[in-house]
């Protein structure tokens, strides 16, 4: 059963109640590059760029891109967020 209720709140309530959710949101993602951990795996570096596994194979493939192997994928994230930022456009 789907039970609803009417609640009344001023424009200074509501967007009190906004302002609370998006600051507890805010504090489970990660602040500064200090918050993520030194090396990434495929699918740390595929969630922090927002891609998918064959976007991510692609940009693998691209001369300079921060790869560090050992027995599987990883990337130091100073090296990727330093790759990103030279390779974005502004």
């Amino acid at each position: 059963m789907d039970e609803r209720i009417m609640i009344t709140l001023s424009v200074k309530e509501l967007r009190t109640i906004i302002r609370e959710e998006v600051e507890a949101a805010l504090e489970q993602q990660p602040s500064n590059k200090h918050d993520l951990p030194a090396i990434l795996t495929r699918l740390q570096v595929m969630d922090l760029m927002h891609v998918s596994g064959p976007t991510l194979q692609k940009y693998l493939e691209m001369p300079g891109f921060p790869i560090f192997r050992k027995n599987k994928l990883l990337v130091e994230t100073e090296a990727l967020l330093k790759w990103i930022r030279e390779n974005s456009c502004n």
